[in-house]
């Protein structure tokens, strides 16, 4: 039985040009945590020289901590060269069952170091391990990795309902070609477009489905200065699911997910 359903999910993929090419877009959010974790000086945190903040359900990770910066160095790169390796699988349709599983090897290799320090933790990664678990592991992936991704940012609007976002305080920095007079009326735009118009690319109407798409792209551009590079390219890398479903198209799909 367990043998029948990791087949039935390998063959979903297998069969779905687009499915096969959306895995590697998935594997690639491994390789921008690597380079995150390398610019982030990870290592250090992790190696027996950092002093180490533990996650509240590993309080004892301290007495883990084997190796010295080189050494983590030395994993980091070598979680980043499996991680790349991961995306050529999924390139081609004879290697797609070693792609998956080496998917999901790369995913266990990564939780061992992420759940080494409390400061690795972002947002992204909770987004990148969701989809990865729609990809791998429930059928109808087409759809439900769209779903999925449509209320990520349902759920990130949630959190803007305040006087703090609202006014702009809540960022870090400027975001890309707003004036400072127009931050306030760009991050009530932000709720409107993660709360409202994202459900347009669930949309059969071309031009809805491609103005929701380009705006969410557009967001994600002007927002790297304020979030740096790693959410951006993630969420680009999350949202080729759109894209690919769109221009590969499977025979029977509605072609509206609204219903």
């Amino acid at each position: 039985m367990i043998y029948r359903y990791f087949n039935s999910q390998i063959d979903e993929i297998r069969k779905d040009a687009a499915l096969r090419l959306y895995g590697a877009f998935v594997a690639f959010g491994q390789v921008l945590t690597f380079v995150n974790w390398h610019q982030g000086y990870a290592a250090w945190y992790l190696s027996d020289q950092g002093r180490p903040i533990c996650w509240p359900f590993f309080e004892n990770c301290f007495q883990y901590r084997f190796f010295n910066d080189d050494h983590m160095q030395l994993i980091l790169f070598l979680f980043g060269l499996v991680s790349i390796i991961g995306v050529f699988l999924f390139l081609f349709k004879k290697f797609c069952g070693a792609a998956y599983g080496w998917l999901i090897l790369v995913n266990v290799f990564k939780t061992l170091i992420y759940i080494q320090d409390y400061r690795l933790r972002l947002n992204q990664h909770y987004m990148l391990y969701m989809a990865t678990f729609v990809f791998l592991f429930l059928p109808n992936k087409r759809r439900l990795l769209r779903y999925t991704l449509v209320l990520f940012y349902v759920w990130a609007s949630t959190l803007k309902f305040n006087m703090e976002w609202i006014s702009g305080k809540a960022l870090y920095a400027d975001p890309l070609w707003v004036p400072d007079s127009l931050v306030p009326t760009a991050c009530i735009y932000v709720i409107l477009l993660e709360a409202v118009i994202v459900w347009g690319v669930l949309s059969a109407r071309k031009w809805v489905y491609w103005s929701s798409f380009l705006q969410l792209s557009l967001f994600h551009v002007v927002s790297w200065p304020v979030v740096s590079f790693f959410y951006p390219l993630l969420m680009f890398a999350l949202l080729a699911i759109f894209p690919l479903t769109c221009f590969i198209p499977s025979p029977g799909e509605s072609k509206s997910l609204l219903g």
